[in-house]
């Protein structure tokens, strides 16, 4: 059974045709982070016919699963990792660019949790821009 196969068993998913060729993609052709237009656009490159809804629909099936993280960037704007780890961002509001920060960095912070808690999940971006240089 190949990793596609053994993920919808896992998640009780239907093996559709549309479903493999985008879970294909989003782990063998697309960055890590995409958005759901770039996969949508990275489908219709590789001769997948699928329309943009069900690119959405089916990213929300795969996030609902557990099968990707819906890195939630602003109020329009989801980025979809295929990472599903808890894990830290950086995004470069200037360029657009995603990308995971060293898990080493976050070893550094120091979170006290009381003893009858343990963190289950972690969802934090640092969001980046351009610094304005001023005129002299």
């Amino acid at each position: 059974m190949n990793h596609f196969e053994q993920a919808m068993v896992k998640c009780v998913l239907r093996r559709t045709g549309q479903r493999k060729d985008l879970y294909h993609l989003m782990h063998k052709i697309r960055p890590k982070h995409f958005t759901a237009g770039q996969l949508h656009a990275s489908a219709l490159e590789h001769g997948i016919r699928v329309s943009l809804a069900t690119v959405y629909n089916t990213i929300k099936t795969f996030e609902l699963a557990g099968l990707v993280r819906n890195i939630a960037i602003h109020d329009h704007l989801s980025v979809y990792d295929t990472e599903i780890e808890p894990h830290a961002h950086l995004y470069n509001e200037t360029t657009g660019e995603i990308e995971d920060l060293d898990p080493a960095l976050l070893q550094e912070l120091s979170i006290e949790v009381p003893d009858e808690y343990e963190i289950s999940g972690l969802h934090l971006v640092f969001r980046l821009r351009a610094m304005k240089v001023a005129q002299a």
